[in-house]
């Protein structure tokens, strides 16, 4: 058993702690606001939710009258000064506030606090071949580092989320077995599902259509596909 010995009890007013430090892509960023959004903490026995964040991020989230939010002003300086801080000085910040258990959005946390539970939202680094994608470069050297991070942090943690079954199986291969575990996948947001199309597609020719590339050009998004793709509907 690979995890550290602390276990999570259920327990009436409960005081939880987030830590979305990390969340500045597009990604954990719009998961943040639509847990906090759709979240009811009261139906769990959680009294009290803290989170701590960036300025963009904290100012997109709703108030709630369970939720405080916390602005260290070293999340808003450079990445080694948001690393110092969730290394040395988040643990205390949680004790201060009485918080009971933590909550890692990302894999990538350095924090110490226990117990913990670890969101693990990126296959990249443990992805067969796709890190080879990149030559010797700091894109290269900032995954292995990512990799090496991942590992501690979800060995370290008293539970951990996966996104799919895929993910769970592929990490634990290179983490060795963690004792708790629990594959919960992304929900969607409901503006996804009442999307009023302006017209209806059709099947006779209507000249030029322009497909939208919605993702960056990272190598590991396999924009060829959609190339080939784009290809065959001409």
């Amino acid at each position: 058993n690979r995890n550290v010995g602390h276990r999570i009890t259920k327990k009436s007013n409960m005081i939880i702690g987030i830590d979305a430090s990390r969340n500045r892509s597009g990604g954990t960023f719009a998961h943040m606001v639509g847990l906090i959004t759709e979240v009811m903490p009261e139906q769990y026995g959680v009294k009290e939710i803290h989170l701590w964040s960036h300025k963009k991020l904290l100012d997109e989230i709703p108030d709630k009258p369970w939720l405080t939010k916390h602005n260290p002003i070293y999340l808003e300086k450079n990445i080694f000064q948001q690393l110092f801080w969730q290394r040395f000085i988040f643990k205390r910040e949680l004790e201060l506030n009485n918080c009971e258990l933590v909550f890692n959005t990302t894999a990538g946390s350095l924090g110490k606090f226990q117990p913990n539970v670890t969101l693990s939202q990126d296959m990249l680094p443990f992805e067969p071949g796709e890190m080879q994608r990149y030559k010797l470069s700091l894109g290269r050297l900032s995954l292995i580092f990512l990799k090496s991070t991942y590992i501690r942090a979800l060995r370290y943690s008293t539970a951990v989320i996966f996104l799919t079954r895929y993910a769970s199986k592929m990490i634990q291969q290179i983490t060795g077995p963690l004792s708790i575990s629990k594959v919960i996948p992304h929900g969607v947001n409901d503006g996804f599902r009442n999307i009023q199309l302006t017209r209806k597609w059709s099947e006779e020719p209507i000249g030029e259509i322009r497909c939208i590339y919605v993702s960056s050009a990272a190598p590991y998004k396999h924009q060829w596909h959609v190339v080939r793709a784009i290809k065959l509907l001409r």
